[in-house]
């Protein structure tokens, strides 16, 4: 059961043009477990495998985006720090932070988490999000589960 917290909040309130947000705030679950942060060199690489998978794939097919996956790292970092962390950051509560190349949630707000099921409610509320935003934008289901 998702649980309510602040960061869920964010999550759930977030607006959504793209997947980008979703996608940054899914690279902080690591080996079944939501970790309060992650360097910038891991959610490269999360982006480049995750964009490069239907139905993430539709949210670059059409763009300016869509060689995102072939990107330079520097150019990679500079798009993800503009849109999604930027945007992400931009809440009054402060819940997500970047800081020396890192991105992840205030210690303040983490804590706060169940430890026993912090990485489902945290995953829930996100592929909560996806499910939606998949069928509104392109008509299609999401299967999220299948990891």
């Amino acid at each position: 059961m998702c649980e309510k917290n602040p960061i869920f909040s964010v999550i759930d309130s977030t607006r959504m043009t793209k997947s980008y947000k979703m996608v940054l705030l899914l690279s902080l679950l690591r080996e079944g477990d939501l970790v309060q942060e992650v360097p910038l060199k891991h959610v490269l690489r999360f982006f480049r495998k995750t964009y490069a998978q239907y139905p993430f794939s539709l949210d670059i097919a059409e763009s300016t985006n869509k060689d995102l996956c072939r990107w330079t790292d520097a150019r990679l970092r500079g798009f993800i720090i503009r849109n999604p962390i930027m945007h992400i950051l931009d809440t009054p509560e402060r819940v997500f932070f970047l800081e020396d190349e890192v991105f992840g949630i205030d210690p303040y707000y983490y804590v706060k988490l169940d430890a026993e099921t912090r990485a489902v409610d945290f995953k829930c509320h996100i592929l909560r999000r996806l499910e939606y935003y998949f069928w509104m934008k392109y008509r299609i289901r999401f299967a999220g589960n299948e990891e």
